[in-house]
């Protein structure tokens, strides 16, 4: 069970957020089991469970990648042709294999959680045959964990991602857990805290912002 090389329409395929939130509604069931995989694995501190989403489409050559600002307690993710320095920290089970979706530059935790990943095989086979059995491959990835909480004091903040497609450009920034508390969201990204699947990440959908979406971060 291998890694595979990013491929653009891999990342073209996924759904929106608004068929991923339906798809959660049909198959949360399969979270609990994905997260006993992980445990099994002695994975738990390394990579959560992913809702499969894209923000907007990619062009041939160009690969989604984050950019971590700790200084500025901000993370930016946009579209680029410079590979220099990225990990992957989504991936998908598609075509038989493993395959990166979303990048990160600068991140030790993706670097360590990818090459570990790659070291254990019966993992990601025993997480594609649970995805196949629950019939969710098209649902749910692993996302390997990524300094994001370099930027927020736990405790009492989530970071709040918000994208404008027009320009294709995320922004993350630190918002209080109390007023993220008060916004509609969708589920994204999970945890296994060793007894369940804790939410991880949510999605917001921003009033009278039909162009806009975001997500919180709790990991």
């Amino acid at each position: 069970m291998q890694i595979g090389d990013f491929r653009t329409e891999n990342f073209n395929v996924l759904p929106s957020l608004h068929e991923a939130g339906r798809n959660l509604e049909r198959h949360r069931g399969a979270l609990e089991k994905l997260g006993q995989v992980i445990a099994r694995h002695g994975l738990k501190d390394a990579v959560g469970i992913a809702l499969l989403h894209r923000h907007f489409e990619l062009a041939p050559g160009e690969h989604l990648v984050e950019r971590i600002d700790t200084a500025a307690r901000e993370s930016v993710i946009v579209p680029t042709r410079d590979g220099a320095g990225m990990h992957p920290h989504l991936l998908a089970f598609m075509g038989g294999q493993w395959s990166p979706l979303e990048f990160v530059t600068d991140s030790y935790q993706a670097a360590n959680g990818t090459e570990q990943l790659r070291h254990i095989p019966a993992f990601l086979r025993e997480y594609a045959d649970t995805l196949a059995a629950e019939g969710v491959a098209s649902v749910f990835g692993i996302s390997v964990f990524h300094n994001r909480d370099d930027l927020l004091d736990v405790d009492r903040e989530v970071l709040v991602e918000s994208t404008e497609v027009a320009t294709r450009t995320s922004r993350m920034r630190p918002d209080s857990r109390d007023a993220v508390a008060r916004m509609d969201v969708t589920e994204t990204l999970w945890l296994w805290d060793g007894k369940t699947c804790r939410m991880g990440c949510v999605c917001v959908y921003p009033p009278n912002q039909p162009n806009n979406h975001g997500h919180v971060h709790q990991n």
